[in-house]
This record gives structure tokens, sequence and C-alpha cells, in this order.
């Protein structure tokens, strides 16, 4: 008799189910380039182009998905840091530059936590610091969040060099 091969069943794509006022969404958290909100208000900004509208708020999203590689950056923002290309100073506000081209401001007191939260989880732009620290056993590097970085002045009054996301 010939033995039957096996073969694992692809894990399903991690999605949220959202609500708006045309109906329920299942939406891959893939596809969330960025969340915006206002007030009790989250918009979540498709790859695609597409806006869905949920009467919920942004710090409950964030709870729920910032384990899946999205990052405060703002009181009004969640990033998908899939989606992120640069992290720029322009004048005295540092902004981050998604994958369509939109700019997001990042608050000066989140700007600290973003450059630590893509080093940390950068493939090969761990700098010798953060290496330092898995290194050590103090901080695990879970894989790919498919960044490379490289950070220079990253704090001080001198300017900064901008950091360059790699794809």
């Amino acid at each position: 008799m010939k033995p039957i091969l096996s073969y694992p069943s692809p894990q399903p794509e991690e999605t949220l189910l959202l609500s708006t006022n045309d109906g329920w969404f299942y939406v891959p958290l893939s596809q969330i380039m960025f969340c915006s909100s206002e007030s009790s208000y989250t918009e979540f900004h498709l790859a695609d182009g597409q806006v869905l509208v949920v009467s919920c708020t942004l710090l409950y999203y964030e709870k729920l998905i910032s384990a899946y590689g999205f990052f405060r950056i703002h009181k009004s923002h969640l990033i998908n840091t899939r989606y992120l290309r640069s992290v720029t100073r322009q004048d005295s506000t540092w902004h981050v530059s998604l994958a369509n081209g939109q700019s997001l401001p990042v608050a000066r007191e989140r700007k600290g936590g973003l450059i630590e939260h893509l080093q940390l989880h950068s493939v090969a732009g761990l700098n010798p610091y953060s290496r330092k620290l898995v290194d050590m056993g103090m901080v695990e590097n879970n894989g790919p969040l498919e960044v490379k970085m490289n950070v220079s002045n990253t704090g001080g009054e001198q300017p900064a060099t901008p950091m360059r996301v790699e794809q």
C-alpha cells in the first residue's frame, strides 16, 4: 500500500471584521496601510485605496492589532509598518512616508518608540545596541517586518539624516 502524503494546510491570513454603515467586511491585516481617527470613529485606509469608516476608537484597534506589525505614531494615526518607506524630518516635525505616497506626522513623544520598534524588528537593520540586546537575550528578534534602516542622529539639535527603508 502506498503511503498517503500529508501536506500542512496553509495558515489562514489574519483578518479583522469591520462593521461599517454599508455592512460587515473581513479585511486581511496585510491590506491595511494605516488607520486614522477622529473622535470615536476610525478610518481604515486599505492598499487598494478603499477607506472603511468604523464607529470605534483607534485605541481599541491599536490594542487589537499592534502585535501584527502596527505601530501608533500619533494620537490620530496607526500605521502598518510593512508599508513604511521612510521616516524623515521636515522642519521641526518628523513624518513617515507610506507605499502609496501618503505622508503622516509622527508625534514627538512617539518618534523614539517608532525607531526602536523598527530597529528591533528589522531583519538586517539591527544597530549595534539592539543587536547586543538580542545577543544578550533581553529582546527577541521575532522575524521580519521586511525593513532595513540606517539610523543616524536620532536625537539632539543637529539635523538628522533621513532613514530610508529598502524593499
